[in-house]
């Protein structure tokens, strides 16, 4: 069953910018974006690059945030011509990672890299 709403204690800007540098070693600014039950935020690196950080909802099952970079890293590899976001590993080689949410659960996240309208880490 899909979870119903926004977390209870959604992730900040500050939460965004810590996971970022300790997952992605991704040193950025983040932006808040909108999202229907997930944590989305724009980060700007100082270089210029653009990347979108998926924090998962906490009830989301772990196997839909694999389901999606599998099918992003399928695309890639047969079509890398696409424009579409590409999923960056965190500094462990990971696809997405597991990390403890303001209450204390946890979320799943993945971080995409890509044009500015489709960019992103996640994780939760």
């Amino acid at each position: 069953m899909p979870p119903e709403g926004r977390p209870d204690h959604p992730l900040t800007e500050k939460d965004a910018v810590a996971l970022a540098r300790t997952r992605y070693g991704l040193e950025a600014g983040a932006r808040a974006l909108p999202g229907e039950f997930d944590d989305n935020f724009r980060l700007s690196a100082p270089d210029g690059r653009l990347f979108v950080l998926k924090a998962m909802h906490p009830g989301r099952d772990r196997g839909l945030v694999d389901l999606q970079c599998a099918a992003l890293r399928h695309i890639e590899g047969r079509a890398p011509h696409l424009p579409l976001p590409r999923v960056v590993p965190t500094t462990a080689g990971e696809a997405l990672t597991v990390a403890p949410g303001p209450d204390g659960t946890s979320t799943a996240t993945r971080s995409k890299h890509g044009n500015a309208s489709a960019t992103r880490p996640c994780s939760r």
